[in-house]
């Protein structure tokens, strides 16, 4: 209780013209500045739960994860959905994989769902045997009774949202230039499992998108997702469309990196995941939900349109200054990915490690690139 109840009931996370805001889990929209020049004229809103509030529930998770079936009762609701999933195990299976060590969680939101039930939005920290960590997200409930179950976010099908930020640096000195940060969401949307065999396109409206969002099969193979059209799209894609934009991220904010002097406009070929103009993130709230509604090939709806939770804040390309980005070795550049040099026609192929995840090549232009999962600082 005391100071480490206040700490449960806030987060620091980014602020939408960059920098760090801290904010309360009961009213996440109304965050505070953290900079020399804030003044606060009132104090966060408070939780409506003791900081404890999840002890139970998270103790009954823990001995259902051990094999006890009656916590599994305990700890997770009759009426449980998840994503489409309708057992927790199946939803969450990397919690349920043999030697996961869960933490302690952490309530990113509170809020008020069906009927006036009290519910919150909350991500429980795991540990593999391995010492790789990660976080799961879910929804709780109070009950009747007053205590908390594990109640999932109730979606019909399988569609995630979150936010992301990278840095496209180009080594080509045509493109240099035009080098940025870019920030947007990621819209997982897979193909099969829990969703409809007929699914043909996706559209997704909200907070943060200009017009509406269509997602349909990949021309390419390799990725089971859904991914953004090309162009923009008047209305449904029919006819069993394709893309070949090969991203399931929508690109909201740029700006350029420290020493690049071009001012990047998306041409139109790119519309279909590119915002027209940097939105101003100042209107995006916190955990914003967004409409993802599923068609088939014909363009007709399969089932009813999805409220489906960013689970992360929103970030804008001006927090990329304020990250610690891995860079490439000036003599790597020089001498592997210059086309002229010395080892470039060496290489059969280029390992990576670390957070680097991609590297693209284009005709002759290289861009590393970095994408990372926005992360809760508790404070």
């Amino acid at each position: 209780m005391g100071a480490d109840a206040v700490i449960d009931a806030v987060q620091v996370v980014p602020a939408p013209t960059g920098g760090s805001q801290i904010i309360s889990s009961a009213s996440p929209s109304s965050g505070i500045p953290l900079n020399q020049s804030t003044s606060v004229s009132s104090p966060l809103v408070a939780p409506p739960a003791l900081a404890s509030y999840l002890s139970q529930v998270m103790t009954a998770l823990t001995q259902c994860l051990g094999g006890s079936s009656s916590a599994c009762t305990q700890a997770i609701d009759a009426d449980y959905k998840e994503n489409g999933f309708a057992t927790f195990a199946t939803a969450h299976p990397k919690l349920v994989a043999s030697g996961v060590t869960i933490g302690t969680p952490q309530t990113l939101e509170f809020f008020t769902g069906t009927g006036g039930v009290q519910e919150a939005l909350v991500s429980i920290p795991y540990t593999t045997t391995g010492g790789v960590a990660g976080t799961e997200v879910t929804v709780v409930q109070k009950t009747s009774g007053g205590a908390w179950d594990i109640i999932g976010n109730q979606q019909q099908y399988n569609a995630s949202i979150w936010s992301y930020l990278s840095r496209w640096q180009f080594l080509d000195s045509t493109d240099a230039p035009a080098s940025r940060y870019e920030s947007g969401l990621n819209i997982s949307i897979p193909v099969g499992g829990v969703n409809p065999s007929n699914l043909a396109s996706a559209s997704v409206t909200g907070p943060g998108i200009i017009g509406t969002l269509y997602l349909v099969p990949r021309a390419a193979a390799g990725n089971s997702t859904l991914a953004l059209t090309s162009t923009a799209q008047a209305s449904v894609p029919t006819g069993g469309m394709t893309s070949t934009s090969n991203t399931n991220l929508y690109r909201w904010s740029w700006q350029a990196t420290p020493g690049a002097t071009a001012t990047y406009t998306p041409p139109n070929g790119r519309r279909g995941f590119y915002a027209s103009s940097p939105v101003d993130l100042s209107t995006v709230p916190q955990f914003a939900t967004y409409t993802v509604t599923f068609y088939d090939s014909t363009g007709a709806q399969i089932g009813q349109p999805m409220s489906v939770v960013n689970t992360t804040p929103p970030i804008s390309a001006a927090s990329g200054t304020g990250v610690a980005w891995q860079t490439l070795a000036t003599s790597v550049q020089n001498s592997v990915l210059s086309p002229t040099g010395g080892l470039a026609g060496a290489q059969s192929s280029v390992g990576l490690r670390g957070p680097i995840s991609s590297i693209t090549r284009t005709s002759r232009r290289w861009c590393p690139e970095r994408r990372f999962r926005p992360y809760r600082v508790r404070a």
